[in-house]
């Protein structure tokens, strides 16, 4: 049986799309565990 959760997460960069990305991503595995994919809006 497979289990999915969703979690929205907001992240800004003064450099680049991709590093807010990237520091979202980051932020995210701190308190959440085996984060397998980003989707984004």
């Amino acid at each position: 049986m497979s289990v999915a959760r969703v979690s929205e997460i907001s992240a800004t960069s003064t450099r680049s799309f991709e590093d807010a990305l990237q520091e979202g991503v980051k932020r995210a595995t701190k308190t959440l565990r085996n984060v397998k994919s980003v989707w984004v809006k």
